[in-house]
């Protein structure tokens, strides 16, 4: 394995990085806005849902706690903390790609101008543009989420057999990143017009980086706040990263 091997999940994880410094550019602010308003709104409903269901069920397990283990209420509590996060994360990011799609294709557009890649007709950034492209981009969500189902089920079955469910948590981890940098690495994609398949294509070229570029998000979208930001920026720093490794391939030839 080369050194590149090594580095690729570190250049994928400072994508993220990068793309949240670059959220600050005067020609990026406008397009930002509103998706954060959209992500605000949607974060709140879904912290409020996990708070209650999590209230609710940590209720009735510490009640059936015999008194000589009510001790490992607290530890209940802060598993159920780490996962009511996690679960948070992965709905809240998949609730808001859904509802703001058309603005981050719109985001990832320009984007690519800025990095001196020419961008799609979808780069117009008038309300009527945005609406036009609003159906669009809800259906290539949902055709990303059909095409994950497999996946998904497969962790779910591996989380329900005893002694192999011990690695369940490394599992659900490693396919979250990959599905996290499949579906913000195919903003770019789309705006070149090109199909999913493409980019999963790529993504299995480039497994290092993607991963370590989910990763990042998995961990930025479990972060109260900053998951409010880590939309957007994973937008950014994925049409950055396949604009840097496309520009490398090339360089190499």
């Amino acid at each position: 394995m080369t050194i590149r091997s090594w580095l690729s999940p570190l250049s994928g994880f400072s994508a993220l990085i990068q793309g949240l410094k670059w959220l600050k550019h005067p020609q990026l602010r406008m397009l930002i806005v509103l998706p954060i308003v959209i992500n605000v709104v949607i974060y709140g409903l879904v912290l409020g849902l996990g708070l209650h269901w999590t209230a609710g069920l940590m209720a009735d397990l510490i009640a059936w706690l015999p008194d000589w283990l009510s001790f490992l209420g607290t530890l209940f509590w802060w598993l159920m903390l780490f996962m009511l996060l996690a679960v948070l994360g992965l709905t809240f990011v998949t609730a808001a790609l859904i509802i703001g799609a058309p603005f981050y294709g719109q985001l990832s557009a320009r984007t690519l101008t800025l990095l001196g890649v020419g961008a799609s007709e979808a780069s117009a950034s008038d309300p009527l543009s945005i609406a036009l492209l609003i159906p669009k981009g809800i259906g290539r969500e949902f055709s990303k989420l059909v095409s994950f189902l497999p996946l998904l089920v497969l962790v779910v079955v591996i989380s329900l057999l005893p002694g192999i469910n011990v690695i369940a948590p490394f599992v659900w981890l490693s396919v979250n990143s990959w599905i996290f940098g499949l579906q913000f690495l195919d903003y770019p994609f789309d705006d070149a017009q090109k199909p999913f398949g493409t980019v999963k294509d790529w993504g299995r070229r480039h497994r290092g980086a993607v991963l370590g570029f989910g990763f990042a998000i998995v961990i930025g979208s479990s972060i109260p706040v900053l998951n409010l930001l880590i939309i957007p920026a994973a937008v950014v720093g994925a049409t950055r990263l396949w604009v840097q490794i496309d520009r490398a391939e090339n360089g190499a030839r």
